[in-house]
Protein backbone atom coordinates (compact mmCIF):
# COMPACT_ATOMS: atom_id res chain seq x y z
CA UNK A 1 0.00 0.00 0.00
CA UNK A 2 2.78 2.56 0.58
CA UNK A 3 4.08 2.44 -2.93
CA UNK A 4 0.56 2.69 -4.60
CA UNK A 5 0.01 5.83 -2.35
CA UNK A 6 3.35 7.23 -3.07
CA UNK A 7 2.77 6.82 -6.26
CA UNK A 8 -0.55 8.16 -6.85
CA UNK A 9 0.24 10.92 -3.95
CA UNK A 10 3.29 12.12 -5.87
CA UNK A 11 3.21 10.80 -9.61
CA UNK A 12 6.38 12.73 -10.16
CA UNK A 13 8.30 10.11 -8.25
CA UNK A 14 7.31 7.03 -9.67
CA UNK A 15 10.96 6.63 -11.32
CA UNK A 16 12.05 7.00 -7.60
CA UNK A 17 9.94 4.78 -6.00
CA UNK A 18 10.97 1.69 -8.77
CA UNK A 19 14.17 2.51 -8.73
CA UNK A 20 15.29 3.01 -4.71
CA UNK A 21 12.74 -0.27 -4.01
CA UNK A 22 14.76 -2.12 -6.59
CA UNK A 23 17.72 -1.18 -4.98
CA UNK A 24 16.72 -2.27 -1.40
CA UNK A 25 15.77 -5.32 -3.18
CA UNK A 26 19.05 -5.66 -4.60
CA UNK A 27 20.49 -5.04 -1.48
CA UNK A 28 18.26 -7.34 0.28
CA UNK A 29 18.82 -10.47 -1.55
CA UNK A 30 22.90 -10.11 -1.11
CA UNK A 31 22.40 -9.44 2.13
CA UNK A 32 20.38 -13.01 2.22
CA UNK A 33 23.46 -14.69 0.69
CA UNK A 34 25.57 -13.20 3.68
CA UNK A 35 23.21 -13.62 6.93
CA UNK A 36 23.79 -16.84 8.77
CA UNK A 37 22.04 -15.59 12.15
CA UNK A 38 18.02 -16.35 12.99
CA UNK A 39 17.60 -12.73 13.54
CA UNK A 40 19.72 -11.25 10.56
CA UNK A 41 17.51 -13.34 8.51
CA UNK A 42 14.15 -12.68 9.77
CA UNK A 43 15.07 -8.79 9.50
CA UNK A 44 16.16 -9.45 5.66
CA UNK A 45 13.07 -11.08 5.17
CA UNK A 46 11.34 -7.86 6.39
CA UNK A 47 13.08 -5.81 3.94
CA UNK A 48 12.83 -8.11 0.87
CA UNK A 49 9.13 -8.41 1.16
CA UNK A 50 8.69 -4.59 1.49
CA UNK A 51 11.23 -4.30 -1.40
CA UNK A 52 9.44 -6.47 -3.78
CA UNK A 53 5.86 -5.25 -2.67
CA UNK A 54 6.94 -1.77 -3.39
CA UNK A 55 8.74 -2.82 -7.04
CA UNK A 56 5.93 -4.95 -8.02
CA UNK A 57 3.40 -2.14 -7.39
CA UNK A 58 5.40 0.54 -9.02
CA UNK A 59 6.12 -1.88 -11.89
CA UNK A 60 2.83 -2.65 -12.37
CA UNK A 61 1.64 1.26 -12.06
CA UNK A 62 4.99 2.05 -15.03
CA UNK A 63 3.27 -0.97 -17.81
CA UNK A 64 -0.10 0.79 -17.93
CA UNK A 65 2.18 3.84 -20.12
CA UNK A 66 5.47 2.16 -20.92
CA UNK A 67 4.99 0.12 -23.68
CA UNK A 68 3.14 2.07 -25.48
CA UNK A 69 3.49 5.51 -27.85
CA UNK A 70 2.41 8.46 -25.62
CA UNK A 71 -0.02 9.35 -27.70
CA UNK A 72 -2.16 6.43 -27.68
CA UNK A 73 -1.30 5.47 -23.72
CA UNK A 74 -3.99 2.37 -23.05
CA UNK A 75 -3.74 1.19 -19.86
CA UNK A 76 -5.05 -2.38 -20.32
CA UNK A 77 -3.38 -2.84 -23.36
CA UNK A 78 -0.16 -1.72 -21.67
CA UNK A 79 -0.74 -4.36 -18.68
CA UNK A 80 -1.16 -6.97 -21.67
CA UNK A 81 2.12 -6.41 -22.67
CA UNK A 82 3.64 -6.13 -19.64
CA UNK A 83 1.90 -9.38 -18.05
CA UNK A 84 3.70 -11.00 -20.98
CA UNK A 85 7.16 -10.45 -19.59
CA UNK A 86 5.63 -11.40 -16.00
CA UNK A 87 4.14 -14.67 -17.16
CA UNK A 88 7.40 -15.58 -18.79
CA UNK A 89 8.59 -14.74 -15.91
CA UNK A 90 6.89 -16.87 -13.83
CA UNK A 91 7.56 -19.56 -16.13
CA UNK A 92 11.22 -19.61 -16.71
CA UNK A 93 12.17 -18.14 -13.67
CA UNK A 94 12.25 -20.87 -11.34
CA UNK A 95 14.56 -22.96 -14.04
CA UNK A 96 16.92 -19.97 -14.14
CA UNK A 97 17.29 -19.93 -10.56
CA UNK A 98 17.73 -23.59 -10.08
CA UNK A 99 20.55 -23.73 -12.86
CA UNK A 100 22.32 -20.98 -11.28
CA UNK A 101 22.11 -22.66 -8.05
CA UNK A 102 23.58 -26.12 -9.66
CA UNK A 103 25.94 -24.13 -11.08
CA UNK A 104 27.46 -22.05 -7.62
CA UNK A 105 25.87 -22.73 -4.92
CA UNK A 106 22.65 -20.83 -3.56
CA UNK A 107 24.83 -18.33 -1.57
CA UNK A 108 26.93 -17.32 -5.18
CA UNK A 109 23.48 -17.93 -7.03
CA UNK A 110 22.32 -15.25 -4.46
CA UNK A 111 24.75 -13.03 -5.64
CA UNK A 112 24.57 -13.69 -8.92
CA UNK A 113 20.50 -12.52 -8.93
CA UNK A 114 21.19 -9.48 -7.19
CA UNK A 115 23.90 -8.29 -9.83
CA UNK A 116 21.65 -9.34 -12.57
CA UNK A 117 18.83 -7.00 -11.19
CA UNK A 118 21.61 -3.81 -11.19
CA UNK A 119 20.69 -4.27 -14.85
CA UNK A 120 16.91 -3.09 -14.86
CA UNK A 121 18.12 -0.32 -11.92
CA UNK A 122 20.32 0.97 -14.47
CA UNK A 123 17.91 1.29 -16.84
CA UNK A 124 15.83 3.16 -14.72
CA UNK A 125 18.22 5.54 -13.70
CA UNK A 126 19.45 6.53 -16.73
CA UNK A 127 15.69 7.47 -17.81
CA UNK A 128 14.65 10.89 -17.89
CA UNK A 129 11.60 11.62 -14.60
CA UNK A 130 9.55 13.29 -16.92
CA UNK A 131 8.93 10.12 -18.55
CA UNK A 132 7.66 8.56 -15.56
CA UNK A 133 5.39 11.12 -14.30
CA UNK A 134 1.95 10.28 -15.98
CA UNK A 135 -0.54 10.33 -13.04
CA UNK A 136 -3.95 8.76 -13.25
CA UNK A 137 -6.43 9.94 -14.93
CA UNK A 138 -9.66 11.18 -12.91
CA UNK A 139 -12.31 9.35 -14.57
CA UNK A 140 -10.32 5.53 -13.44
CA UNK A 141 -11.51 5.56 -10.64
CA UNK A 142 -11.81 2.84 -7.96
CA UNK A 143 -16.12 3.12 -8.58
CA UNK A 144 -16.01 3.89 -12.30
CA UNK A 145 -13.96 0.50 -12.42
CA UNK A 146 -16.46 -1.57 -10.60
CA UNK A 147 -19.54 -0.01 -12.22
CA UNK A 148 -18.85 -1.99 -15.31
CA UNK A 149 -20.72 -4.99 -14.94
CA UNK A 150 -17.98 -6.96 -16.33
CA UNK A 151 -14.76 -5.87 -14.51
CA UNK A 152 -17.27 -6.22 -11.25
CA UNK A 153 -17.92 -10.09 -11.91
CA UNK A 154 -14.75 -10.41 -13.11
CA UNK A 155 -13.23 -9.10 -9.59
CA UNK A 156 -15.91 -11.00 -7.45
CA UNK A 157 -14.59 -13.98 -9.51
CA UNK A 158 -10.99 -13.43 -8.40
CA UNK A 159 -11.66 -12.60 -4.87
CA UNK A 160 -13.67 -16.48 -4.51
CA UNK A 161 -11.33 -17.84 -6.63
CA UNK A 162 -8.15 -16.57 -3.60
CA UNK A 163 -10.71 -17.90 -0.77
CA UNK A 164 -10.89 -21.46 -2.18
CA UNK A 165 -7.59 -21.38 -2.79
CA UNK A 166 -5.96 -19.91 0.27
Amino acid sequence: PLAGWLIDTWPQFQRDVLFYSLIALILGLAWLALTRSLTTLLLNALLIGIAYSMVATSAVRVMTFAFLPADHVNPASGLNIGFIGVGLGALLGPWIVAAIERWRGYRQGLLYISIALLIPAALIALRERSLFAHGMSPDLGFEVALADPYLAILAAVILAYFAVEN
